[in-house]
């Protein structure tokens, strides 16, 4: 069995996540804060569950698509850093329209 962190779902929109993504400083502060209740608890990975990049009706912005793949990416080099063994998965849209708005599959697949 593992343990992951979830953050997001369907209620919590688009919009938090965005302001955090857009920013360095917000970035780093979320993913700081993550690592250190990952460490304390003792959790395996995360699911990351932003309902949805890029699809305006969520709350979400154009520029979600380049600041998602950027925030996972830092994610993930902090998870290694960590040196735990982390996982990360993530839901996302099977809409065609929010998948083209919101998720650049072969970046993120990296």
């Amino acid at each position: 069995m593992k343990l992951l962190v979830a953050v997001g779902g369907g209620d919590a929109g688009s919009t938090p996540f965005s302001d955090m993504a857009g920013v360095p400083e917000r970035r780093a502060t979320f993913i700081g804060s993550l690592v250190g209740v990952m460490n304390q608890y003792a959790f395996d990975g995360l699911d990351m569950d932003w309902e949805y990049p890029g699809v305006v009706w969520s709350g979400g912005r154009p520029e979600d698509k380049v600041n998602f793949v950027t925030f996972m990416s830092e994610l993930r080099s902090a998870f290694n850093n960590a040196g735990r063994g982390w996982e990360i998965t993530m839901a996302v849209s099977v809409v065609p329209a929010n998948i083209k708005d919101g998720y650049d599959l072969v970046q993120l697949c990296q």
